[in-house]
């Protein structure tokens, strides 16, 4: 084997060498890509289920005020259909306040009305002898 045969020969053996560590450090990022990713898909059905979790009396009412029950509603349709009924709450409160103030303001005539109807008969009672 001449010197030009053995260097050739050294430099495939290295060559190999370098593509086995190579390989090994591949592999060793590719295992620890895969735990990442593990660990984000762990998170993110975390998330989801907490999401799922408190969507669910929403979707519950929609499935109950559209007839759908065991449907599952368009995801836009639902906020639209929540934002209807927060507008239609919203409304109503109004509608409520309106009412109470009115209501309010009847009371406060009728306490003036039975406070002067007192003054009233406390000086009748007075008169009489």
């Amino acid at each position: 084997m001449t010197d030009y045969d053995a260097l050739i020969a050294r430099l495939k053996f290295e060559e190999e060498a370098y593509a086995d560590r190579v390989v090994v450090t591949t592999l060793r990022q590719a295992r620890e890509a895969i735990e990442e990713l593990a660990e984000d898909i762990f998170s993110f059905d975390s998330l989801f289920k907490m999401a799922q979790k408190r969507e669910r009396p929403w979707i519950k009412a929609w499935q109950k005020a559209t007839g759908k029950a065991g449907r599952l509603p368009d995801y836009g349709k639902l906020l639209i259909w929540l934002c209807d009924r927060a507008e239609t709450a919203e409304g109503r409160v109004e509608a409520l306040r309106e009412h109470l103030g009115e209501r309010v303001a009847l009371e406060a005539k009728a306490l003036a009305r039975v406070a002067e109807l007192e003054d009233a008969l406390q000086l009748v009672s007075r008169d009489k002898p």
